[in-house]
């Protein structure tokens, strides 16, 4: 699956952002799903979900209107873990963004990878209120941005101290952790799957 991100530094107008949940996408090929965030200072984040690379690329070809408001940043990820939590199915309502920027060395991103697998995805998928967790992973920029999706605020603090107070795996090594640059919540706008 492959995701395409985009950032606004000043918010779209309203219809902008719903067009990206309703019908008209979600009816093109390879749709997936789509979320989209504000923070409190009105910084948007449009996340669509493919199937293929090609799908997540054609978009503007095959919509020329989705998403007609100039982004500040537009890139496409491969995704890569898509966990259900305890709340799979519910509408989210808060997110946190995390962002780890480029270029990750193998080593920490093999860290990471084992991090999220063994050790975080087994505890966050215990968190009461947890919707979802997408990994995205910028094979290019060697930059991932993780995602979680939750049914309040209050869950999401759940999240944190389910991230923070997880004791490390034998072998895993901090310095290759050293955590996001970056984390930001967020209010979920809108959010939309692919029928089953």
């Amino acid at each position: 699956m492959f995701a395409r991100l985009r950032t606004y530094g000043q918010p779209p107008r309203e219809e902008e952002l719903q067009g990206w949940a309703d019908d008209e996408v979600a009816e093109l090929p390879g749709f997936r799903g789509a979320v989209v965030l504000a923070t409190e200072s009105g910084d948007t984040t449009v996340l669509t979900l493919w199937g293929t690379r090609a799908d997540a690329e054609l978009l503007g070809e095959r919509l020329p209107t989705a998403g007609s408001a100039a982004a500040q940043t537009e890139e496409i990820y491969e995704v890569d873990e898509d966990l259900a939590g305890l709340a799979a199915g519910a509408q989210p309502t808060a997110a946190f963004v995390g962002q780890f920027d480029g270029p990750l060395s193998t080593a920490q991103i093999s860290a990471a990878r084992r991090a999220g697998r063994e050790r975080l995805a087994p505890t966050l998928g215990q968190v009461p209120g947890l919707v979802r967790v997408l990994v995205l992973w910028h094979p290019l920029d060697r930059k991932m941005t993780v995602m979680h999706l939750a049914k309040s605020r209050e869950a999401l603090t759940g999240v944190t101290r389910a991230v923070t107070t997880t004791p490390l795996l034998p072998g895993e090594d901090p310095a290759l952790l050293p955590g996001p640059d970056r984390v930001r919540p967020h209010r979920v706008l809108a959010y939309r799957t692919a029928p089953v």
